[in-house]
């Protein structure tokens, strides 16, 4: 009986088809990371709605259980983002504690800073927004002698206001998490795992994305984002001039397509499509914000900026960003460096669904009770 040898390239073919492997570093632990976040989100936004209501315009303070759930879902996003950050930061300084999943005193009293800060940044943004509001309310019921002294000392009033609401608030905020952060630290027996230990199940593979996937994703995510917001600004813009409804779902669904082009051809053509879908869009929103369009029922008058169209214009710059590395690294054939690590795609994900989330927050739909100019995006 004569026994066949397996030529050498059979063999090495089916050595190499071998999934590649990531480290357990790598995987995150998303029950304790969204736990961590979602109770920071909806603690947080408790004191800045509760705030609200007392130190707050009149416009936002009808329906506080509304707000508070609808403003802590919208930043959920963003929390993911500040732990995801967190668990970066902390396995790349303390290597050994991270490979084993403990999060010691250290680690809590960063996640309890990086909480804090969205947290604080968020009553900053409500609270200047409520002055805003107030001020403008404090000029149209200026009457009679209270014109002039009298007027800039309700401003000066006000504005003390807000600053004491921040200062309590951040107090507060900084206290919730540390009670908040330990309280699940207690749940999970005293340690904090943002990476879930041990090795797969038998049979099983952790399988990695290549870096050039990850920025495939990152890049359709931002096209996707700014094609979302766009769309939900229609009936707004639709009900102003029907021109201009018209273009924003044409931009939409210009940029669903390059998305689309983007993940099922790759070339060149598509990632340049990309980049056009979102400078045209950029350059026209620029130009309505400096010196106004000359076209339309405001012709010629500058726009106010807005928390929908800074969002799109976000995504649509980052988009020309990566498309920008993407070209340089074709152009130097830099094959064996990457261009996001797997990290960095991850964390780049929450932040663009954080960005799309705030920026439907402040667009047309009315998630955040934005009045009237905030809700424009590019064009």
């Amino acid at each position: 009986m004569t026994a066949v040898s397996r030529p050498p390239q059979a063999a090495m073919r089916s050595e190499v088809v071998q999934p590649r492997v990531y480290d357990g570093n790598l995987d995150v632990a998303w029950l304790t990371v969204l736990g961590l976040a979602a109770s920071m989100a909806f603690a947080d936004m408790f004191w800045v709605v509760s705030l609200r209501q007392v130190a707050g315009a009149i416009e936002r303070t009808s329906d506080p259980f509304t707000d508070w759930v609808r403003e802590s879902t919208l930043l959920l996003p963003t929390y993911v983002a500040a732990v995801l950050c967190v668990r970066v930061v902390r396995r790349r300084r303390t290597p050994s504690a991270a490979a084993g999943g403990t999060s010691r005193v250290g680690t809590a009293l960063v996640l309890v800073g990086a909480g804090t800060l969205v947290g604080v940044l968020a009553l900053a943004a409500s609270s200047l927004y409520d002055y805003r509001l107030e001020l403008a309310l404090l000029g149209h019921t200026a009457h009679g002698s209270c014109v002039a002294d009298c007027l800039d000392s309700q401003r000066t009033s006000t504005a003390l206001l807000q600053l004491k609401s921040l200062g309590l608030g951040s107090a507060l905020v900084l206290a919730t998490n540390l009670v908040v952060v330990g309280w699940v630290a207690a749940l999970l027996g005293g340690r904090l795992r943002l990476d879930r230990a041990g090795d797969p199940p038998r049979g099983h593979r952790r399988i990695g994305v290549h870096h050039r996937d990850g920025l495939t994703a990152v890049v359709v995510s931002a096209l996707v984002g700014a094609a979302v917001l766009h769309a939900a600004v229609v009936p707004e813009h639709a009900s102003e001039w029907l021109v201009a409804g018209a273009f924003f779902v044409a931009l939409a669904c210009v940029q669903a397509g390059a998305a689309g082009a983007v993940v099922h051809h790759g070339g060149r053509v598509s990632w340049t499509a990309a980049a056009l879908v979102s400078a045209v869009p950029l350059a026209v929103w620029l130009w309505s914000r400096t010196v106004g369009l000359p076209w339309g029922p405001e012709a010629g008058a500058a726009e106010p900026l807005g928390v929908a169209d800074l969002a799109a214009a976000t995504l649509e710059l980052a988009t020309l960003v990566l498309v920008g590395s993407w070209a340089r690294h074709r152009r130097h054939r830099l094959a064996g460096r990457p261009l996001l690590t797997v990290d960095t795609t991850l964390i780049a994900l929450v932040a663009l669904l954080a960005v799309t989330a705030l920026g439907l927050g402040g667009s047309g739909l009315g998630w955040l009770d934005l009045t009237s100019g905030t809700g424009h995006v590019p064009g």
